[in-house]
């Protein structure tokens, strides 16, 4: 598959001109995602690099799989970080799992001067998404599924971008192809369990028309794209403490994604949902552990103990 397919001739431009950074599991997606960035780097010279992160939660089993990646940007040439986390497989670990690797890609950035990181997210991954953020109540942002494009933003750092060109492919097309060039790669076991919702989620998903829904989200991530602008602008100049009757003023997906913007930035990794936002309407007050909203004083108050 050529370049020509997955980005714009404009895209292929600017990527060009700044150092970019793939995403490397060593599972199927990923590891497609990576031979299509040799390509790339052959006939564009697309300049790249990989990240791996070990999380060590399967044992013998996530060191081979650092071991495959290693091996596999050894013979190709390409430069590769790999960053080691000590995590035990409780509640909410996929969460905090995510959390870390963005601080960590944050740290890559900065370090590197990385401008796009390429995750091999794929339309499966997109109906998935899209499906459990409308069972946990996402509302309007979670309508969107996975954004093609998407500026990140840790804390006070500058800004860098998180791009999954994939998102076009189906996962059996990646497989097929996969096998057609007789490239190897790893399994995570723990995508075949039960334990964990997507899992659950992908073995019943049926979709009649996904290209539908597909094309429906896309135009939606234009609208979420212009409310996540202005929640930051709104951010900068009013911050954690807002009077109460400019809130009144505002809309209710505006004042949702405004809570979560704050809650993302102290630090919370638990993810907000639309049930926790309605708490928080009826009772004036609500918290997420250490992080905390609530109506006092003619305002609204966003804090972290």
């Amino acid at each position: 598959m050529s370049v020509l397919q997955l980005f714009s001739q404009s895209e292929i431009k600017v990527l060009c001109k700044h150092q970019s950074c793939v995403l490397l599991s060593g599972g199927p997606d990923s590891v497609f995602l990576f031979y299509q960035c040799l390509k790339w780097r052959e006939e564009f010279g697309f300049n790249f690099m990989a990240f791996h992160a070990n999380h060590g939660l399967r044992g013998k089993e996530s060191d081979d799989d650092e071991g495959f990646v290693r091996e596999l940007c050894a013979q190709h040439k390409v430069n590769l970080i790999v960053h080691h986390y000590h995590m035990t497989n409780t509640a909410g670990i996929q969460a905090k799992a995510r959390s870390m690797r963005l601080e960590s890609m944050t740290k890559v950035q900065q370090k590197e001067g990385i401008r796009f990181f390429l995750s091999a997210h794929h339309t499966d991954d997109f109906l998935e998404t899209l499906v459990m953020k409308q069972g946990r109540g996402s509302g309007f942002s979670g309508a969107q599924g996975i954004r093609r494009v998407q500026r990140l933003r840790f804390k006070d750092q500058s800004d860098f971008y998180l791009l999954r060109p994939l998102l076009c492919l189906d996962k059996k097309f990646i497989l097929e192809s996969l096998h057609q060039e007789q490239r190897p790669y790893r399994i995570d076991a723990s995508n075949l369990s039960d334990k964990y919702l997507r899992n659950r989620v992908r073995k019943q998903l049926q979709i009649p028309e996904p290209q539908k829904l597909l094309n429906a989200a896309t135009l939606l991530q234009g609208v979420n794209a212009y409310l996540d602008d202005r929640v930051w602008s709104m951010a900068k100049s009013i911050g954690p403490l807002v009077p109460e009757m400019l809130w009144q003023s505002w809309p209710q997906e505006l004042q949702f994604r405004y809570l979560r913007f704050f809650f993302s930035r102290m630090g919370c990794v638990t993810q907000l949902e639309k049930k926790h936002f309605v708490l928080f309407e009826k009772q004036g007050a609500f918290n997420l552990g250490r992080f905390h909203v609530r109506k006092k004083r003619q305002s609204v108050q966003i804090y972290k103990t």
